[in-house]
């Protein structure tokens, strides 16, 4: 079907009809974002901003012991929020799954 400017071409909800209302009610403004891996740099920020306290060399530690393009910025975040309040372990690293 081709759609022109300014007309939406309907797809079928799970339910069957051909509007849906949570994806085309007014002022719905949908952004998709791909964020992808954490890089070194991110890794050392989200440590610091956990452990703003703690010796920066531990942070240095932590991004090193990451390797870049392996794990997601969510990951990171879920391992520092689980030692949240024990910085050296959370230094160590994590490894992948």
């Amino acid at each position: 079907m081709h759609v022109q400017r300014g007309e939406r071409e309907h797809q079928p909800c799970s339910v069957g009809s051909w509007r849906c209302c949570w994806r085309e009610r007014p002022g719905r403004v949908d952004l998709r974002l791909d964020i992808g891996l954490a890089t070194r740099e991110q890794a050392y920020g989200l440590y610091r901003r956990f452990f703003p306290d703690v010796d920066a060399s531990l942070a240095e530690y932590f991004a090193d012991t990451i390797k870049p393009g392996t794990l997601s910025p969510a990951a990171i975040q879920e391992h520092l929020v689980r030692h949240r309040y024990e910085p050296y372990i959370a230094s160590a690293g994590i490894q992948p799954e």
